[in-house]
């Protein structure tokens, strides 16, 4: 596709969640994806822009336009992918996400609370977010962020007690619609997996390129 000039001439950086050591040697390593995945701060994209894009930028120099920057992500990966742009929109503009996990990822008793037992604050209450947000976030936040955003699920993703996903994708496309922003959604009738979205990867690469 760089050959035919239908996308740009690209670096893929591709990157791992951490892993906490086995507290014995008959216990595996503890994944620490949803802490760096599900947590809607700006502290991932910070990540991305403080240790590890120098790194890339030391080898291989690469243009500094936010909007010559993509990122994507698949479940858990494809919320991050939106969190990064949405909090590091001087970073990142263009957005992939497949089977997006915009899902409640907190525990019941990580509510807030009020009263005597909790104050809330501005500065309080924005850790509290997670992706499950985003829709009312987005309808919300004026002016818009400078976002070209593509989403992809199926019909048959995962129904639970975090959430509907193939739902709350739905919302994330009605918000993006209701505010104006450059999106696409495309549904299918498939399950928690990438099989749909990699399958239409080249044509997502092409349209994502598209502008602005």
């Amino acid at each position: 596709m760089i050959h035919k000039g239908k996308v740009p001439l690209t670096i893929a950086v591709f990157v791992n969640p951490g892993h906490f050591p086995p507290s014995s040697p008959k216990r595996k390593p503890r994944s620490n994806r949803s802490n760096e995945y599900d947590t809607c701060t700006p502290r991932y994209a910070t990540f991305l822009a403080e240790e590890i894009l120098p790194l890339v930028q030391q080898k291989y120099p690469y243009s500094k336009d936010p909007w010559d920057h993509a990122i994507m992500g698949a479940s858990s990966g494809g919320s991050c992918a939106f969190t990064a742009a949405w909090h590091r929109n001087d970073l990142f503009r263009r957005v992939i996400s497949f089977v997006g996990s915009f899902c409640d990822f907190r525990p019941l008793d990580a509510y807030p609370r009020y009263g005597k037992e909790y104050v809330m604050s501005g500065d309080d209450f924005g850790p509290w977010k997670t992706a499950h947000d985003y829709p009312a976030l987005i309808r919300k936040t004026e002016p818009r962020r400078e976002l070209k955003v593509f989403l992809q699920d199926g019909e048959n993703d995962l129904d639970n007690r975090l959430g509907n996903w193939f739902l709350n994708n739905q919302r994330m496309a009605a918000a993006l619609a209701y505010a104006g922003y450059d999106y696409r959604f495309v549904a299918g009738k498939g399950m928690h997996s990438k099989r749909h979205g990699m399958a239409i990867l080249p044509e997502i690469l092409e349209w994502i390129w598209q502008g602005p």
